[in-house]
């Protein structure tokens, strides 16, 4: 007597976290063993790569905060998937030109091989690195911009201290009005000339700067525009 057993198991999985866990931890065991299809297996990567990029996508449409680098290592899949998923894309059967004659032996197998195939529209290239690429220019432009916020107070802090030393000076040169050719009054008069200097230098670069940032906003407000544009025609197409 020959017996017979199987064995039966099921899990549920929720959300892409859990598939990526997974086809992380569990997918290539049981692809080894045949218990898991390769077109499965692609299937569920094809689910992940799409649903972190439609995150990313509905940030990018919200204008919401970029964050580039951390979607970047977030999105990115271990090698071993992009080498299933490349080998799994470009495999076709390869038929044969003509009818071979009939003959008694079985007939053979179609067999599967590489063959290069035009950008795919879900390649790293295509998609992530292109989108993630022109958040880094927005969020480098959007950082260009504190930089010269930050120059900009600091600049209307230095005028502050300016105003508030030239009415000390003002207040010494006026109880010296009845000593108007003593020492203490030219020095006075120096410092309030050196001052008033630096208070005009202190003004042109505050406009320099707020001119630079006024051209900035407009950059900013462009590479969104091209941005929000590119997150959308992506968006089309899952």
């Amino acid at each position: 007597m020959v017996v017979h057993e199987e064995a039966y198991f099921e899990t549920t999985i929720r959300g892409v976290s859990q598939v990526k866990s997974f086809l992380k931890e569990s997918a290539p065991a049981l692809l080894s063993n045949e218990l898991l299809s390769p077109e499965l297996m692609g299937a569920l990567e094809d689910l992940v790569r799409r649903q972190q990029l439609l995150g990313v996508l509905r940030t990018v449409m919200q204008r919401g905060t970029l964050e580039p680098q951390n979607w970047r290592t977030k999105m990115r899949l271990p090698s071993e998937w992009v080498r299933h998923e490349r080998d799994r894309r470009h495999a076709v059967p390869m038929l044969p030109t003509s009818r071979p004659p009939r003959t008694s032996h079985p007939t053979p197998h179609l067999t599967m091989h590489p063959t290069p195939t035009p950008a795919d529209p879900w390649s790293p290239a295509a998609t992530q690195d292109e989108l993630l690429d022109k958040c880094a220019q927005v969020q480098a432009v959007h950082d260009r911009k504190t930089v010269g916020k930050r120059a900009i107070d600091d600049l209307n802090a230095h005028a502050t201290a300016i105003y508030t030393s030239q009415e000390r000076l003002r207040a010494n040169i006026k109880s010296l009005e009845k000593m108007p050719g003593s020492d203490l009054m030219a020095r006075y008069m120096r410092d309030l000339d050196r001052e008033e200097d630096d208070l005009i230098q202190t003004r042109a670069k505050i406009e320099e700067h707020n001119s630079t940032n006024n051209g900035l906003v407009d950059e900013i407000e462009e590479r969104w525009s091209e941005l929000v544009r590119i997150a959308t025609s992506l968006k089309e197409k899952i």
